[in-house]
């Protein structure tokens, strides 16, 4: 018998599944060469049970308080999800900003359950967080978490199992479903810096690409060595407002300008730790440079170092853990980490050279700084043990006082086009990139 294809569509339920935004009916059979397939449709006559589980996504920025039905899913929202639910679904970059949870019931055949609540559970570095009798149907729903801390996370949702009657009685089982993810700090795309392009020193910002250049301070004083807080809205700088060098802070957009320390000394070079919570700065206090820290308020002031050398430009490891340092204290400068309390202090760089302006990478691996080892200043780069030593920059020009950006490149400053501008470059030292372009003097650059 020559073969044939004949299809028969059968009329199987009265309820339509959701697919993709369209409505549509479940009922095919297909029979090839006389042997029927039939899709997965029970007879009409007999109740169906399903077996069920819940597909799961963590989206950042979700502050609407519910979604249903996204027409993308969490496709739409750049969201980060497991195909099977559970397991784990990844790493997501928070910064301040909240998460939201992606939730859609998925059953053995494709049918959608009834609305009907749930229990979302996620347990992490901040304690629990409990969505209890969220309601959810099973074309998905966008749920928003807040804003979680970084750290690694347990995900749970808790299906209590459902029923429908039709033309039969259509019963979805209940089922636990369980993912990990894990929230990392996200570095805003900011950028500042301190330039006498309006005759004094000032603090500015723009975006990592050299745009939106905008000035934050409008003292008379001198003002210089920005400091951005690790979630991008704070920024912390040096001042001579008062007559002497002090550290203030202000909002990245310039507002809120307070005094933090008061000491007659020269307090400068600031520094905000991952957390945000505190400042490492230099202080001249005790007669010589000295690393100190202190709460983000001012109170609490600590000091660290009590070289009898010069101890300066604190730089926070990503974790928050240890404090990469310059000190003169063999004679000529060399680059130091220490715990982040001032106990175990090392010493990273033993060249002959002046060894400055450390800058830890966006993973916490190696350490980038400013050397004239080789004649002139120029950018190099070491593992956070000192091994690995290698120059990054090769230009006759002064290249130095690197910061890592958000977008994994990094920002210097260089006179190699006449007088100091910020540019960026590749952690390997390739792309160079002018920044600003203003004939003043532009130096000092950091982000968040």
């Amino acid at each position: 018998m020559t073969p044939a294809i004949r299809l028969a569509v059968t009329r199987a339920s009265s309820f339509r599944l959701r697919a993709t935004g369209k409505m549509r009916r479940l009922a095919v059979a297909a029979v090839l060469t006389g042997v029927a397939v039939v899709a997965a449709v029970p007879a009409a006559s007999a109740d169906v049970t399903f077996s069920t589980r819940a597909s799961l996504a963590i989206c950042p920025n979700v502050t609407q308080t519910s979604i249903h039905h996204p027409p993308e899913g969490p496709a739409q929202f750049n969201c980060i999800a497991s195909p099977s639910g559970s397991g784990d679904l990844g790493t997501i970059c928070s910064s301040a900003n909240p998460l939201g949870v992606w939730i859609a019931i998925q059953d053995s055949a494709g049918f959608q359950p009834p609305m009907t609540p749930i229990t979302v559970t996620i347990t992490g570095p901040d304690g629990t967080t409990s969505l209890a009798g969220t309601s959810i149907e099973g074309g998905g729903t966008l749920q928003p978490i807040g804003s979680h801390p970084s750290g690694s996370y347990t995900l749970t949702v808790d299906f209590p199992g459902a029923s429908r009657t039709t033309d039969q009685l259509y019963t979805w089982l209940p089922s636990t479903t369980t993912a990990t993810f894990t929230v990392r700090h996200c570095r805003p795309a900011k950028l500042a810096f301190a330039s006498n392009r309006d005759g004094n020193f000032e603090i500015y910002s723009m975006s990592p690409d050299g745009s939106a250049q905008t000035r934050l301070t409008t003292n008379p004083a001198f003002e210089a060595t920005p400091a951005f807080s690790a979630d991008g809205t704070k920024i912390a700088f040096e001042s001579s407002r008062t007559g002497n060098g002090d550290i203030y802070v202000m909002n990245a957009d310039g507002s809120g300008q307070t005094r933090l320390t008061t000491s007659p000394a020269v307090d400068l070079l600031p520094a905000f730790s991952p957390d945000g919570t505190t400042i490492a700065f230099t202080s001249f206090r005790t007669g010589n440079g000295d690393i100190y820290v202190m709460n983000a308020d001012g109170s609490g002031q600590t000091r660290l170092t009590t070289s009898a050398a010069v101890d300066a430009e604190p730089s926070w490891s990503p974790d928050g853990t240890k404090i990469a340092f310059t000190s003169g204290r063999t004679g000529n400068g060399d680059i130091y980490v220490m715990n982040a309390d001032g106990s175990g202090q090392t010493r990273l760089t033993t060249s002959a050279a002046i060894d400055s302006s450390p800058d830890w990478s966006l993973d916490g691996t190696q350490i980038f700084f400013t050397s004239n080892r080789d004649l002139n200043f120029e950018i190099y780069s070491m593992n956070t043990d000192g091994s690995g030593q290698t120059r990054r920059t090769n230009n006759t020009a002064f290249d130095g006082d690197p910061t890592f950006l958000s977008n994994g490149k990094i920002a210097f400053e260089s006179n190699r086009d006449g007088n100091f501008d910020i540019y960026s470059m590749n952690p390997d030292g390739s792309g160079p990139n002018r920044l600003t372009t203003n004939p003043a003097v532009d130096v000092s650059p950091d982000s968040p």
